[in-house]
């Protein structure tokens, strides 16, 4: 049996030139409809949410993110930062999902910690 493709991103390469601004943080919970949910919040629990205040592109200005994290000691809500350049997510994926109906896509986003680059 051939095993199915994964798609799985380098959060650094992917959202590379972003420049965001911390909206808020907090605490995960567990998901019980999901299986995976309590591995997934022991290694990931804390989450943040940014808006992108600056996409080079065009297409991702003004929206919304939330990435799961390990540490986020280091952050402040208010802070700003253009991630590649100010900022590394360490042990950073982009994973692609879908709801089993297909009613819409999103991406999951996570990483051990977001660690400043000295400049």
């Amino acid at each position: 049996m051939a095993k199915n493709f994964i798609v799985r991103c380098n959060a650094n390469d992917a959202l590379n030139a972003l420049k965001v601004k911390v909206n808020g943080f907090g605490e995960r919970q567990v998901n019980a409809k999901f299986a995976s949910s309590q591995k997934d919040v022991e290694k990931y629990p804390h989450y943040v949410d940014v808006i992108i205040i600056n996409d080079p592109n065009g297409w991702n200005t003004e929206a919304n993110l939330r990435i799961k994290a390990g540490d986020i000691s280091n952050l402040q809500v208010g802070q700003e930062f253009t991630l590649g350049k100010d900022v590394e997510l360490i042990d950073g994926i982009v994973i692609p999902w879908h709801t089993n109906n297909y009613k819409y896509e999103n991406v999951s986003i996570k990483c051990s910690r977001f660690q400043r680059k000295d400049n």
